[in-house]
């Protein structure tokens, strides 16, 4: 029950950030990529099969995973 709410949530976000990016294209003083990678985001988080399409792009093989080895890897504190 709590992973369909959370899930619910995800796509409320994802709706709302897309929303706020449309509104930001016709007003110039709202930032329209802010809420479109906040929209890309909650979506990944909501649907696994969208999460692995979007690692499956050239665009992410070729800028965010060469970014992503880039970062220092995460130690584990356990």
């Amino acid at each position: 029950m709590f992973t369909t709410i959370a899930r619910c949530l995800w796509l409320l976000l994802a709706i709302i950030s897309f929303i706020g990016g449309i509104i930001g294209l016709m007003l110039p003083i709202i930032p329209q990529i802010p809420f479109f990678i906040l929209c890309l985001y909650s979506i990944s988080k909501f649907s696994p099969r969208f999460h692995a399409w979007i690692k499956g792009t050239k665009l992410y093989q070729k800028y965010i995973l060469k970014f992503k080895n880039m970062l220092p890897a995460k130690e584990n504190t356990d």
